[in-house]
């Protein structure tokens, strides 16, 4: 297991309608500012609205990894610089005549609009240069469990909104934070992402499970540190550590193995100053 900090970081992929659309292309960036985050707050925040991106309190490697739509683990990043942890603060934002490019899109469109945008965002402030490569090395395989996917499969035409029995209104796609990862209308591959996102594994996760379609489930461990806690503050020891609970709440288990593993190389970087 891993043992990095943890920063108290939501990463939503959300979907705003889920019908079949024609791939979109980003419009270009009209506005664009770039700041570094000098607030004490951990609470980060990577959303696409109707007019750009915004990014709030991110630190830069998770906007590296938001940017290239989560396919690289933090290990598999050659020359990360010395300063990823530093957090920064991020409005881009299109012309009112591109507006209509960012409505209506599936969740795979709002992802990749997302990245397309993130990634004009490092090229133009950071000059940003990369290369991927794939190598093989030690993953860990996500497989079924002897008991069987517990994974709900969604229904063929699920809500736009989806509103939890507790009244609460949960967004498409999957949500992770510190300790938990929940899924509504989400593929498998949004698992896996948010796993290799999570910090906890020593191996980049692959998917074997052979499960196609959307699923809603909800995956909740106690996270190496720091030690979660409940609303009302207190220590929750119950929680089962990531593996056990991968096995009891999916029915899904991690298998080590040997596998493809896709490497990002930064060739060039620079730190933006305040603009």
């Amino acid at each position: 297991m891993r043992h990095k900090p943890l920063l108290s970081f939501t990463l939503f992929l959300l979907a705003a309608a889920l019908h079949a659309q024609t791939p979109t292309k980003a419009p270009p960036l009209d506005v664009l500012s770039v700041k570094p985050d000098t607030s004490d707050s951990h609470d980060g925040s990577i959303s696409l609205r109707a007019d750009g991106i915004y990014v709030q309190h991110a630190p830069f490697r998770f906007l590296l990894l938001a940017a290239f739509g989560n396919d690289f683990a933090e290990d598999h990043i050659v020359n990360m610089p010395s300063w990823a942890g530093d957090q920064f603060n991020v409005v881009g934002k299109v012309s009112d005549a591109d507006l209509s490019k960012l409505h209506n899109l599936n969740r795979e469109q709002y992802i990749e609009m997302r990245s397309q945008l993130l990634q004009a965002v490092l090229a133009e402030r950071f000059q940003l240069k990369t290369h991927t490569e794939v190598r093989q090395g030690r993953v860990y395989a996500l497989v079924p469990a002897k008991s069987g996917p517990k994974l709900k499969l969604s229904g063929d035409n699920p809500p736009a909104e989806y509103i939890s029995p507790q009244g609460q209104h949960v967004q498409l796609g999957t949500m992770a934070t510190t300790g938990q990862i929940a899924g509504h209308v989400a593929p498998v591959a949004m698992l896996i992402r948010s796993l290799n996102s999570a910090g906890q594994l020593d191996r980049v996760v692959i998917d074997r499970t052979g499960l196609t379609g959307n699923f809603d489930y909800a995956l909740n461990w106690k996270p190496d540190s720091p030690a979660p806690t409940t609303d009302n503050g207190a220590d929750d020891t119950a929680l089962p550590s990531l593996l056990t609970a991968i096995q009891e709440q999916l029915g899904l288990r991690l298998e080590p193995a040997t596998g493809p593993i896709n490497t990002l190389v930064i060739d060039h970087i620079e730190k933006p100053s305040s603009n």
